[in-house]
């Protein structure tokens, strides 16, 4: 078993309480087979959220000197203060047209294009049928 699926105990007094077991179903999507350091960066967000570490910043970058929104993993340092640290950035209204999703099989998509999208989801399996145990 590993860190991500083991079951927590809590104890509170002499009582022992099982929570429920973290174990989330990783969605991935990808034209490469062979990708599991997707897995495990996923992994790490799920883990981040499921742990309350994980938080949003409005954070100036320095190269553009503009302000982006990003998703920053969450710690406290000795004194309990928040020290923050960036893992990802939110994509704006203007960015989401420059991404194509993979069909899965090599080529690339429109999401947003009903034609391209319904086209690409005929060959796809259903997510049920994707999932690996």
């Amino acid at each position: 078993m590993t860190e991500l699926t083991e079951a927590v105990v809590l104890e509170h007094e002499d009582n022992k309480a099982e929570l429920p077991t973290f174990s989330p179903i990783l969605y991935k999507f990808t034209n490469h087979e062979d990708s599991p350091h997707l897995d495990s960066l996923l992994a790490m967000f799920y883990q981040g959220a499921f742990d309350n570490q994980l938080g949003i910043m409005q954070a100036f970058n320095l190269t553009t000197d503009e302000e982006y929104l990003i998703l920053v993993g969450v710690a406290a340092d000795e004194n309990g203060k928040p020290v923050c640290f960036p893992v990802a950035k939110v994509l704006s209204a203007e960015d989401v047209p420059n991404y194509l999703a993979p069909d899965g099989k090599g080529g690339w998509f429109d999401p947003r294009n009903p034609v391209e999208a319904a086209e690409a989801r005929e060959g796809m399996k259903s997510i049920v049928d994707s999932v690996v145990e």
